[in-house]
This record gives structure tokens, sequence and C-alpha cells, in this order.
């Protein structure tokens, strides 16, 4: 397998990212009277510094939407994907933000939720 860096790691702001996934890609090299398959791994990454604001945009806003809907990211095993949940704020400036979590328990927010004092929109799911 080849492993390709990604480019945000490599320069002087690399300490803003974080790998957040992998991403396989296969591709078909054909040479004269072979085939050979080449796998290559490719780094998932997330600019922190921007997501972060993003969220904390949203926790400040005087109206919060929130709301989660399930679905599969990462591999649990072979030919299996991992179930899990994409947690949506969106704040009043339009601005959206996910966070990953494998529960929709209200256990996953309750930190991010600490400190907030706007109004919660959600459909109230236990």
């Amino acid at each position: 397998m080849n492993h390709l860096p990604a480019p945000e790691l490599q320069g002087e702001d690399a300490d803003q990212y974080e790998v957040i996934d992998h991403k396989y890609t296969h591709r078909l090299a054909q040479r004269p009277g072979s085939h050979v398959i080449l796998k290559y791994q490719r780094d998932v990454v997330r600019h922190k510094p921007i997501a972060d604001e993003i969220l904390n945009s949203c926790l400040e806003s005087n109206v919060l939407a929130l709301d989660e809907t399930p679905g599969k990211t990462g591999r649990k095993s072979k030919g299996k994907m991992q179930k899990g949940y994409f947690w949506c704020f969106y704040g009043d400036q339009d601005e959206m933000a996910f966070i990953f979590a494998s529960s929709r328990s209200g256990n996953v927010i309750e930190s991010y939720l600490e400190n907030f004092e706007g109004v919660l929109l959600s459909d109230g799911y236990r």
C-alpha cells in the first residue's frame, strides 16, 4: 500500500491540522501483458482552528438548532461500516458545525451545551 500524506501536514502550519480518518483508493495500472492494482491511503484532515471557531460561533447563538442523523463511517471490520451519528449544530448566523459520535444519547452534547444560554431547538428525542 502506498501512503500519500496530506500536504497540509507538511507545512509550517501542520500543527493546526489533525488526521481524522483515512481514505483508501485503488488504481488499475496496465502494463503490457499484465495488470496491477495499486492501493493508496490518503489522510483525511480537519483544520482545527476553523472547525472550532465555527462550533464556538454556533454555541454563542441566541437560537441554536441541534439534531443528529445516522451515518456510516470508518471500517468496523472487513466489509462492514461503523455506525454512528453526525450531530449538526445550526447557529443564528447561518453557520453549521458537525461532530461525530457513536451514540445519539444526549450525554454526547451535554459538555458542548454546558455554557449555552440561548433557545435550543431540538426534536426532543430522549
